[in-house]
């Protein structure tokens, strides 16, 4: 049995649905990374926005969810 699975992440169509405040999951935040779209800036920008950033801890002293 093989499975094959192929998706064509439109980094374009990303970025904007980002700089729109949309949501994103991580693995699409990971792709924005990868091209080089988004940088550490974005992500204390995300911290501090009110939209969230789950899964993700900012900060040496960032309080866990626990």
């Amino acid at each position: 049995m093989s499975l094959s699975v192929e998706y064509d992440l439109n980094i374009e169509a990303l970025y904007q649905r980002f700089e729109d405040d949309g949501e994103l999951t991580d693995a699409e935040i990971g792709a924005l990374v990868r091209a080089g779209e988004i940088d550490g800036d974005d992500f204390e920008e995300l911290a501090e926005s009110s939209r969230g950033f789950p899964g993700v801890v900012v900060g040496k002293g960032a309080e866990s969810g626990e």
